[in-house]
C-alpha cells in the first residue's frame, strides 16, 4: 500500500489527488509542513483559512468558488457564476457550475481548505467531497484540521492518490535523529539519540535546537528541549527578534499585517520569513 509520504511526494511531482493533515489543538505543524509542501511542490497555491462564520453552504462556496475564480479572474463566464445573486440560494450548484467554466490550461495548483475542523455543517460535509472531485485535473487538495477524517469525507481518500497525514508520521524516529546529526557534522551515540527523542518527543524543532547546539549530555540536569532552546536560540538572538517574538505571543495566529500592527515593525513579513527558515516557530 502507499503511504502517506509517498503519495506526498508523487502528487509534488504532478497530478490530482487529496492530501489530509491533522493534528489536536494547539499544534502548527500543519500550516508548516503544506507551506513546505507547497514550496517544494512548485504548484500554485488557493489558500482559504476558514472561520467559524464560514460553516454555512452559501458562505463556505462563495469562499471556495472566489479562490477557483482567482486562478482565472480573466474568465467572464466564472465571473457570471460568482456574481450571480441566485448563488446563496443555490451555492452547491453555483460552485459546480464554476468549476465546469474554467478554462482547460496545463496548469499545477493546489486547494488548501485551513482550519477545516471549524466547518461542522452537514450539508457542506456531505457536498464537499463530490464537488473537490469534479476539480480539473492539476489540482491537489490539501485539508488542515485539527480533527480525525470525518466519516463524509472517506471516499475522498479511498484510493492512491490520497493519503492521511498524522503527527506521528511526521517526527523523528531515533534512527532519524542519528543520522540527522550525523549529517551536520555531529555523530551521536544510541543512548545520545533517545535522549533527544525524549527530550523533543521527535518534533523537529526540538531536534533542531539540540543539534545546533552541539552538545547531548543524557542525565544532565535541565537540559531538556526547554533548556536548549532558552540557551542555544532564544538567549543568542537579538533582543529585537525576541521583542518580536514577545509580542506576536499574544495571539494564536498572526499574519504579516497583524504582526506589523502588534509590533510596529515594517519588516514583519521578512522576520516571519526568517523564523520560518530557520525552524523557530
Amino acid at each position: 500500500m502507499r503511504t502517506a509520504r509517498q503519495t506526498a511526494d508523487r502528487l509534488a511531482q504532478g497530478g490530482s489527488g487529496a492530501i489530509y493533515l491533522h493534528r489536536g489543538s494547539g499544534w502548527k505543524w500543519k500550516t508548516v509542513s503544506a507551506l513546505l509542501w507547497l514550496n517544494a511542490s512548485k504548484r500554485k497555491p488557493v489558500w482559504i483559512g476558514l472561520d467559524p462564520y464560514d460553516n454555512t453552504p452559501p458562505i463556505f462556496y462563495k469562499q471556495l468558488a472566489t479562490g477557483l475564480f482567482s486562478l482565472q479572474p480573466e474568465n467572464e463566464a466564472m465571473y457570471r457564476v460568482l456574481v450571480s445573486p441566485a448563488f446563496s440560494a443555490s451555492p452547491v450548484e453555483h460552485t459546480v457550475r464554476l468549476i465546469s467554466e474554467m478554462l482547460p490550461d496545463n496548469g499545477q495548483y493546489a486547494l488548501v481548505l485551513d482550519d477545516m475542523h471549524l466547518i461542522t455543517n452537514a450539508e457542506v460535509l456531505k457536498s464537499l467531497p463530490f464537488l473537490l472531485r469534479r476539480l480539473p485535473k492539476g489540482f491537489v487538495v490539501l485539508l488542515l484540521s485539527r480533527h480525525n477524517l470525518p466519516e463524509a469525507f472517506t471516499s475522498l481518500v479511498s484510493n492512491e492518490n490520497t493519503g492521511i497525514i498524522t503527527p506521528e508520521q511526521l517526527r523523528f524516529s531515533r534512527d532519524e535523529i542519528l543520522s540527522y546529526f550525523e549529517r551536520l557534522g555531529f555523530p551521536i551515540t544510541q543512548e545520545q539519540s533517545a535522549f533527544v527523542l525524549d527530550a523533543t518527543d521527535g518534533w523537529a524543532i526540538g531536534v533542531n535546537a539540540m543539534a545546533k547546539s552541539g552538545e547531548v549530555r543524557p542525565g544532565k540536569g535541565g537540559q531538556d528541549f526547554a533548556w536548549y532552546f532558552e540557551t542555544q536560540l532564544w538567549d543568542k538572538w537579538e533582543p529585537e527578534l525576541r521583542e518580536f517574538c514577545l509580542k506576536t505571543a499574544v495571539v494564536n495566529e498572526f499574519d504579516p499585517e497583524l504582526a506589523e500592527a502588534m509590533t510596529g515593525r515594517a519588516d514583519a513579513a521578512e522576520v516571519m520569513s526568517y523564523l520560518s527558515r530557520t525552524n523557530s516557530f
